[in-house]
């Protein structure tokens, strides 16, 4: 299968394009609401020193969608609904659900780095929704 917003070979079951992060499949979810608009899903890992050569894998839905590098900013179509939002790391996983109902059109997350003594922490935080 291919995508049909930047051309790239990708697996089947995908949900997302794991290259441009376009929806590609129209899977049925109880919890999304396939008939309404797509909704804009910005992820934002802002710039940091610690961590910064290390990508974050970053999945939707249980499905990954993309590795993110340091300072880097990614779009991603997703449905009305709630979804599930996680971020992996070598030293943890970071997860939150996100509830995007009828009417919003783009929703901003960013992906925090904790750092502890003996572990650290991702944080999956929502910083803005819009109309």
């Amino acid at each position: 299968m291919y995508c049909t917003k930047c051309g790239k070979q990708i697996d089947a079951q995908s949900q997302f394009c794991p290259y441009c992060g376009t929806s590609v499949s129209t899977t049925s979810d109880s919890n999304v609401n396939t008939n309404a608009a797509t909704v804009q899903l910005i992820v934002r890992r802002k710039k940091r020193f610690y961590g910064s050569l290390v990508p974050y894998k970053f999945y939707i839905d249980k499905q990954l969608v993309a590795s993110i590098s340091n300072g880097e900013e990614m779009n991603f179509s997703i449905a009305p609904g709630v979804h599930s939002l996680t971020c992996d790391l070598w030293s943890g996983v970071g997860e939150c659900q996100i509830q995007v109902p009828d009417g919003v059109r783009k929703v901003v997350v960013e992906i925090r780095l904790k750092v502890g003594l003996l572990t650290n922490k991702i944080e999956i935080v929502e910083v803005e929704r819009s109309n």
